[in-house]
């Protein structure tokens, strides 16, 4: 585009439009600056782009770790604490040693019995069940992300890449957008450019025309004027010798012949 404008505008100056040259000139300046504002956006934002991306990584990466890191402190306390029970059972087993007892009568059922067993393994089972939501769902989703309405886990750093994705996509557009607008300015300035050229290129043709007509008028004029001049002399000089021929003064052959040649052909052009 920059060069299309600079042809344009080294046109105009070797056609003399000077004024028509810098106004090309200025259009040129203001495309160039557009380009290079739209370059200088894209490279920021690209380079924005590649430090989120970055980051982004890093906290993955952090997250991981933290994740493997639980895991693994869990299972060895699980299993820490499996082997102490199993060697603190089996000490009891060795050092008491006492008599069996003796068997006991059996006793009656007692429905309240049954209800009370019932009712302290339900609130066990409900005290579990609300200390594991609390300590798994409640922590899992303010530490490291939130479950969307389909179900779906969303990780903070995922939504960060979807945002910083629409960022870029919308200064690309804006980008896009802008240069086609100076594509379109900069078509409209060479078209506009090409008429004035064709208007004055007729203008000059027509006025060259009408200074060749004139100047040829001129020159015939001016010929003829000069043939008149010159006719006049001649018959005043023919004039002359018959009048110096009838006088009976000399006059040679010669210019008696000549004067009866001019009068001979001035009375054939009548």
């Amino acid at each position: 585009m920059t060069r299309l404008l600079e042809r344009l505008a080294m046109d105009k100056v070797a056609d003399g439009d000077d004024s028509g040259a810098r106004q090309v000139l200025q259009e040129k300046v203001a495309v160039a600056e557009v380009l290079a504002r739209t370059s200088t956006r894209a490279q920021t934002n690209f380079a924005l782009a590649a430090k989120l991306a970055e980051k982004i990584g890093q906290h993955q990466a952090d997250l991981m770790e933290l994740l493997a890191s639980n895991g693994g402190s869990s299972s060895s306390s699980s299993s820490g604490s499996g082997s102490s029970r199993g060697s603190n059972t089996a000490a009891k087993r060795s050092t008491s040693s006492p008599a069996p007892p003796p068997p006991a009568t059996p006793q009656p059922a007692s429905p309240y019995s049954a209800s009370s067993t019932g009712a302290s393994g339900s609130s066990n089972y409900s005290g579990y069940a609300s200390s594991t939501s609390s300590r798994t769902g409640s922590g899992t989703g303010s530490s490291f992300g939130s479950y969307g309405s389909g179900g779906t886990y969303e990780a903070p750093w995922e939504k960060s890449l979807a945002q910083a994705r629409e960022r870029i996509q919308q200064v690309e557009a804006e980008a896009a957008a802008a240069g086609s607008a100076a594509v379109r300015k900069g078509r409209e300035s060479l078209e506009d450019a090409r008429d004035r050229l064709r208007r004055q290129a007729a203008s000059s043709v027509a006025q060259g025309r009408s200074r060749i007509q004139a100047s040829a008028s001129e020159s015939i004029e001016a010929a003829r004027a000069r043939i008149a001049a010159e006719d006049s002399a001649v018959l005043a000089q023919v004039h002359a010798l018959i009048d110096r021929y009838k006088a009976g003064q000399y006059v040679s052959e010669d210019d008696l012949d000549w004067a009866f040649r001019q009068l001979e052909q001035r009375a054939w052009r009548s």
